[in-house]
């Protein structure tokens, strides 16, 4: 049961003092001249519980409603700006997060919805999907789907139809399956969506074609099985085996020249090797030729040198002191030179040697080289025009062979499966169509439920002195009151929203007293104004003071907002928070918003 009351709703914006007021439990009364506010109090409340509008005039520079909620878990602070989609809240309630909240529920947000905050003030923990139409089609529940019955505009007071009824014909069903659930706590869970007819068709189309395409599937794997060539499973098993062994012996053979084929690369490898060390030493052999040529041309000078030095005068006088100077005898290298000379041609000889064992080698190796390249090229060709194709051509033929073994084994299954088919084709195609049961949640209303209502009604209209009552009931097809045999839709603006006051009253309490969960509380916009317009004006007071009589009187409620133009003055209204506007009119507060006047 709910278990929180409205504390304080504060008005503010930027530059703007700002403008509160405050409740009590119990009831409150707001009343006052016209144009001074009072209907902003149940528009910012409607803003707060997650409307996507609201009727506030901008230009006053107020443009932040935020509502301070009493619990006994702890206080909860709804706040949101004009024009906002998210609502801020600030929790001491244990079983709600502070945060930011959406102010309506979308499918894969990550956020909460502010209705989440109020249905768990009203003790509704878990999500719930209820019904919302006769095809039994879900929706999630939300404050939004029933709030109209216990917020209740000025527009909606004065309705024809049933208070209960919401103005959006669409989501009727809904909201009577929100109210189901708050009165027994039963959302219908277990209930699933029926099929509109046309999928149901749609349905049983896909099903015979269907069984229509495997019935064809069956036919075109017996006529491949008629197509294979003569001879029973034996035969194609032996034929099989066959192949198998003949694929063997070819993979080995493959085997083999793949290994062949690598030994061929290993070796080739080998040798390319040591054609490469010798390329590398005949090079040196090269270098050293050549330094042999340079030693040769050195000592062949030597020699040269030594054969004309003795065609050279020597000096007999001193060009300084023109002494006389004693020749000397000066030491041969030609006998030196031309051993050396012997020498190096020795050694040009063994190199020369050397260097023709190597170019043969070279030619020996290369002409190798050359066999193997050939081999390989051999061994690859045997493998990719013969060895593999064979295989190839092998595998294929003993996929044709199983295939067709495989179509042999099945042929009694088709046989039983075409039987089965044919038997539940017949049965789609003649199954008569079920007859429809729309779901109608007005018809779980119970007799108990109109009988407590039919009651308290009764009590009410007796309690505020109805005039020329005499008897009530609810009509169960739109859920509205009839007083004394006559339809409210007879009657003018003010006796309608007079009856809609009391049908209101009813409804909380029957879910305040008997339902699983419940607002207890209720907020109505001039349920007794048009009583005082036009024709109406000659109903008598005793019906406004018997309203206001039992209001001050009753606590089946934990808390009631008023809102009216003016109140009976006959009574004591000491129990009541009474919060008046005068608009100038007389000392006191003006109006709703601090220095806004009309």
């Amino acid at each position: 049961m709910a278990d929180f009351y409205f504390k304080k709703l504060t008005i503010t914006g930027a530059g703007k003092e700002p403008s509160f007021v405050e409740f009590q439990e119990g009831l409150n009364i707001v009343f006052g001249p016209s144009d001074t506010g009072k209907s902003y109090i149940i528009e910012c409340i409607d803003y707060l519980f997650g409307a996507d509008k609201i009727r506030f005039d901008q230009t006053t520079g107020y443009d932040t409603f935020k509502l301070l909620v009493g619990s006994g878990k702890g206080d909860v602070t709804i706040e949101r700006k004009y024009g906002k989609p998210n609502l801020t809240v600030s929790s001491r309630h244990s079983d709600i997060d502070s945060g930011e909240y959406t102010a309506s529920w979308r499918k894969g947000s990550k956020k909460d919805d502010i209705s989440d905050v109020w249905l768990r003030l009203m003790g509704i923990a878990e999500n719930h999907m209820i019904i919302k139409n006769s095809r039994r089609d879900k929706i999630r529940l939300t404050l939004r789907l029933f709030s109209h019955m216990f917020l209740i505009k000025e527009t909606s007071i004065l309705q024809e139809g049933s208070i209960i009824t919401p103005v959006q014909k669409t989501v009727e069903p809904a909201a009577f399956s929100s109210l189901y659930f708050l009165i027994t706590g039963e959302d219908f869970a277990d209930s699933t969506a029926k099929e509109e007819k046309k999928i149901r068709e749609a349905k049983k189309k896909a099903v015979i074609a269907y069984m229509n395409a495997q019935l064809s599937e069956y036919a075109e794997k017996k006529a491949k099985l008629a197509e294979l060539p003569a001879g029973d499973e034996e035969f194609l098993q032996a034929e099989i085996e066959r192949m198998i062994e003949e694929l063997e012996d070819t993979e080995r053979q493959i085997a083999s020249a793949m290994n062949r084929s690598k030994s061929l690369m290993a070796e080739m490898y080998a040798l390319s090797g040591e054609l490469s060390e010798s390329n590398t030493l005949r090079a040196s052999y090269q270098e050293l030729r050549t330094q042999y040529y340079g030693d040769i041309q050195r000592l062949g000078n030597i020699v040269d040198g030594e054969c004309h030095r003795h065609d050279l005068e020597g000096n007999a006088t001193c060009p300084f002191c023109e002494g006389k100077i004693d020749p000397h005898k000066e030491e041969s290298y030609t006998e030196a030179s031309q051993a050396e000379l012997t020498k190096i041609r020795l050694l040009l000889e063994d190199l020369q040697l050397a260097d023709n064992d190597l170019a043969a080698k070279q030619d020996g190796i290369n002409q190798r080289i050359a066999e193997l390249s050939a081999e390989r090229l051999g061994v690859e060709d045997l493998l990719n025009s013969q060895l593999k194709p064979k295989v190839a051509i092998i595998k294929q033929a003993l996929v044709g062979y199983r295939y067709a073994i495989e179509i042999r084994k099945e042929t009694s299954v088709i046989g039983d499966m075409e039987g089965s088919i044919q038997q539940a084709l017949f049965k789609a195609m003649t199954e008569e169509e079920p007859i429809d049961s729309d779901f109608k949640i007005k018809s779980h209303y119970d007799a108990t439920f109109f009988k407590w209502l039919n009651d308290r009604l009764d009590t009410l209209l007796r309690a505020v002195k109805y005039e020329k009552y005499s008897s009530v009931h609810v009509d169960t097809s739109n859920f509205d009151m009839v007083v004394n045999g006559q339809d409210k839709m007879i009657h003018g603006k003010g006796y309608r929203a007079f009856q809609n006051t009391i049908m209101a009253l009813a409804l909380a309490e029957f879910l305040s007293q008997k339902g699983t969960y419940a607002p207890s509380m209720l907020i109505i916009d001039s349920p007794i104004q048009s009583l005082e317009e036009g024709v109406d004006d000659r109903t008598p007071d005793t019906m406004k003071i018997g309203l206001f009589q039992y209001l001050l009187e009753s606590s089946a409620l934990r808390q009631v907002i008023i809102i009216e133009n003016k109140i009976p003055p006959t009574l004591d209204y000491s129990t009541a928070k009474l919060i008046e506007f005068t608009k100038g009119k007389k000392p006191g507060r003006y109006g709703l918003l601090n220095g806004v006047q009309s």
